[in-house]
């Protein structure tokens, strides 16, 4: 009971990242089973330690809990749990550089998994397998594992494995030197392994996605994600992460020309690889010890380290090592053939004893058939006499259908019509267009802006108008109260105001502009403060941009604006914030102030409505607020500004997954 109690305890600890914590209780309780014969609870506790120990890079430890762990499972024939066994002795094989061995041991696990039908299982093995020929520069053949694993956590909702898998899947792209791709697929597991709060996946993503950076030649922000996997691993205890993070540092440091801190960093990588007989990342770090030597004339050292280098990379790549892998593979291959076989056996051998059975069955209704024969004609005496209720029945079906005939036709009319009304808002969304003006009027001014616009119901109550006045471009934004056909026709008239108010306008002034759609719109909707007046409105920005000078003057009611300022450490993101009240369905005076800002070369501009911010979503169905809005648009601005649009866009459809839009989106950019 006692150990017992300290496993539970090892998994709550090993769940918070107390890894030295989670070691200890797993010892303290296989003491207590020394007094007591539980062999299945002591097969579960080495599996509990050897797990830990080889996260701590404690490889021998590892291997010497799982392979007792294995024998007594072996003896309790429990398949299922030895499949985890069998797993991680995988996992420790990788860590050591011996592919072979550790493919082998995988699919001995992928048999078992697929014995028991324990179908996540499969998909954790397949990770493993893809990560083997990853390390083995197969990345292909490691893509195809790991789709196979990521199709299966999608199916089954299964998001930690699900994050792992995107993981590894960003790190096969960047591999194979599609670094976009790469980028996006790392960026998505980060976000995941944030939302979890584990701290041993949000150090791995930020290492992988700091190795990206460093391919792209991004180094500053290569050593932040560097750093903060360092700070996740160290936090957790996750020691056998460490390894790569140190020799990343140092080989950021040495692209930088900092040569003695890129020295330091490369030489704690490589102590602590050989600590945890971490073959690959001691190849690492002799490499660039190599080359940093022998920049700094030092070729005695330098040779020692390109001795060690090569050694290890062929060890690591062996033309022997990969025909080993793929003979396993082969084998596993045959296996399953051969199982397909002993199982078209097995259903020949049914099929002759059901042909068997059939016979013996069919004598027995032969003898069975002429007492039939008797009891036939007793029903059909009794036939004849239910002959008659049946023809009164049939008259009643008879009325039935006629009743069933006229449902269907009012069915039909209902289905028409709302053909029809679809229609009708269809031709109305083609008519609001029209009446919009043309948002590529400012292409002559600002050639490079997005402009993403979604509908909850065809029609829209969002929207953009832009004009221009002289050299100044003026940009307005546009939320009517209600979306659908309510929303639009609030759209149409706002639309029909601004080609008024802009037309008639000697000066353009983002504060009066505002002032006049508020008096027009209290002016035609009658609200006058009256309790049963109309309690329709809208929200607006106005923004008007000089082309030479760049000045922005800038003025809202109940609407925001984002200006994303590139900087040497990354991003500056500027909030603008106009009057809180939205018009038309508060009545009173309200002042709009102007806020002045100059841009910058490379500044973006954005405006949006309250759409995107307000959707429900993500795994517990909460609104993304404000907040999250405004961190997708300043992490996604260091993209292009298309490549920018296509993160909005796939950013939004992924937080709201299956559950319903709640209101129109749109958001608007523009770059200076």
């Amino acid at each position: 009971m006692k150990a017992m109690i300290r496993l539970g305890f090892v998994k709550v600890y090993r769940f918070q990242g107390k890894l030295d914590d989670a070691l200890m209780e797993s010892n303290k309780a296989l003491l207590d089973l020394k007094t007591c014969e539980n062999n299945r609870l002591k097969a579960d506790i080495l599996l509990a330690k050897g797990g830990i120990c080889f996260r701590l890079g404690k490889n021998d430890d590892a291997v010497d809990a799982l392979e007792e762990s294995e024998k007594l499972m072996q003896k309790l024939s429990l398949d299922k749990e030895l499949s985890s066994v069998y797993n991680l002795l995988g996992g420790v094989q990788w860590a050591r550089g011996n592919y072979p061995k550790a493919i082998e041991t995988f699919l001995k696990t992928l048999r078992l998994k697929e014995k028991t039908d324990d179908i996540i299982g499969i998909a954790n093995v397949s990770n493993n397998i893809g990560i083997v020929y990853d390390d083995q520069k197969d990345y292909k053949d490691a893509i195809i594992w790991y789709q196979k694993a990521l199709s299966i956590y999608r199916s089954h909702n299964f998001t930690s494995g699900l994050r792992n898998a995107l993981n590894n899947l960003g790190v096969a792209y960047k591999n194979m030197g599609e670094l976009d791709k790469a980028y996006l697929v790392l960026q998505e597991s980060l976000l995941m392994e944030k939302k979890a709060g584990n701290l041993s996946g949000i150090g791995y993503s930020s290492n992988n996605i700091g190795e990206v950076l460093l391919q792209k030649g991004n180094y500053t922000n290569a050593a932040t994600y560097f750093s903060k996997a360092l700070s996740s691993l160290n936090e957790c205890g996750e020691e056998s992460g460490l390894p790569a993070c140190y020799i990343n540092l140092g080989r950021v440091y040495a692209k930088l020309g900092e040569r003695s801190k890129a020295m330091d960093f490369l030489n704690k990588g490589m102590t602590l690889a050989i600590k945890s007989e971490n073959v690959d990342m001691q190849k690492e770090a002799n490499y660039w010890l190599y080359t940093i030597e022998k920049s700094e004339g030092n070729l005695k050292q330098a040779l020692s380290n390109f001795e060690k280098f090569h050694s290890l990379n062929d060890s690591l790549n062996g033309v022997k090592a990969k025909k080993q892998l793929n003979e396993f593979m082969v084998q596993y291959e045959s296996e399953k053939k051969e199982n397909k076989i002993q199982t078209l056996e097995n259903e020949k051998i049914f099929q002759s004893t059901l042909l068997h059975k059939k016979r013996n069955e069919l004598l027995i209704v032969s003898t069975a058939s002429f007492g039939l024969l008797l009891l036939t004609l007793l029903l059909l005496y009794t036939y004849n006499q239910k002959k008659r209720a049946f023809k009164t029945l049939a008259l009643k079906n008879g009325e039935i259908e006629e009743q069933k005939e006229e449902i269907a036709s009012q069915r039909d009319e209902i289905s028409k019509t709302n053909i029809r009304i679809t229609d009708s808002i269809y031709y109305a969304k083609t008519i609001q267009n029209a009446l919009l003006s043309n948002v590529d009027s400012i292409k002559n001014f600002f050639p490079s802006f997005i402009y993403f616009n979604l509908p909850k119901d065809i029609v829209s109550g969002d929207f953009i108008w832009t004009g221009v006045y002289q050299r100044k471009v003026v940009v307005v934004a546009v939320d009517c109260t209600g979306h659908g056909v309510p929303g639009a026709f609030m759209s149409m008239l706002a639309i029909t105001y601004l080609n008024q108010i802009f037309a008639d306008l000697k000066e353009v002034n983002p504060a009066e502009i505002i002032t006049q759609m508020k008096n027009k719109v209290e002016q035609s909707l009658h609200q006058k403060g009256h309790l049963d007046d109309s309690h329709d409105g809208l929200a607006i920005s106005v923004a008007l941009i000089d082309v030479e000078t760049r000045q922005l003057d800038y003025a809202s009611a109940g609407m925001k604006a984002l200006v994303v300022r590139k900087t040497d450490n990354g991003t500056e993101t500027i909030r603008l914030k106009g009057n809180r009240t939205a018009i038309g369905y508060y009545l009173g005076r309200s002042e709009y102030n102007i806020i002045s800002l100059n841009l910058q070369t490379n500044d973006r501009f954005f405006l949006f409505s309250d759409g995107y911010a307000d959707q429900f979503g993500g795994d517990d169905g909460r609104r993304l607020l404000y907040k999250g809005f405004v961190s997708v648009i300043s992490e996604s601005s260091y993209l292009p500004l298309q490549k920018q649009l296509e993160v909005i866009e796939n950013n939004f459809y992924q937080w709201k997954g299956t559950r319903e839009q709640i209101d129109d989106v749109m958001v608007f950019g523009l770059s200076v």
